[in-house]
């Protein structure tokens, strides 16, 4: 996926200029990603999002990668994927 969208165009160097969305796209994909449970509320902090438990199902190992993950979040994913 595009970063800054679903979509992309391509740009007449050969390149792909990424698309934005308007903002009704972006709340509908949102609330999308909430219902099959790819992103979740945070509910410590209004208006805030998390990982949801589908994405820690079907992506460990994608998460598992980012350098940024901090170790006790690593270590839960990797007990649950032994």
């Amino acid at each position: 996926m595009p970063l800054g969208g679903f979509g992309a165009t391509q740009a007449s160097q050969g390149g792909t200029v990424p698309q934005r969305l308007a903002v009704g796209e972006r709340e509908a994909s949102l609330q999308r990603f909430l219902e099959d449970g790819w992103l979740a509320e945070f509910p410590q902090v209004p208006g805030s999002f998390t990982l949801g438990v589908r994405t820690l199902l079907e992506l460990p190992g994608w998460i598992l990668e980012a350098e940024e993950l901090p170790e006790t979040t690593r270590q839960v994913l990797e007990r649950c994927r032994a």
